[in-house]
């Protein structure tokens, strides 16, 4: 797969997280979205936790990635964003 061209260092373009957490950021936010719509709010935070904690352990102990917390927790604040992505109606009506 081919990759997204890096911004140079002085581009004001430039992200403040770098690529990989942005990616873990997203993979969180789908899983936990998934699981919800599928089978609710506990299910999407089982697979965003799951998920986060499975890949961190395969980089460890498979030593084909560098296993990071902040990657983990990158994986759960995508799951957290989604969280309140999604119950944002709810929330409104509310207030």
């Amino acid at each position: 797969m081919p990759s997204l061209p890096l911004p140079e260092p002085d581009d004001p373009m430039r992200s403040l997280l770098p690529r990989d957490k942005i990616l873990h950021v997203l993979a969180g936010g789908a899983l936990f979205a998934v699981g919800q719509l599928l089978a609710g709010p506990l299910i999407g935070a089982v697979l965003c936790v799951g998920f986060g904690a499975a890949k961190e352990a395969w980089d460890r102990l498979s030593g084909t990635g560098n296993a990071e917390a902040g990657d983990f927790l990158a994986t759960c604040a995508g799951g957290v964003l989604a969280a309140l992505a999604l119950a944002a109606p709810a929330l409104l009506r509310l207030a």
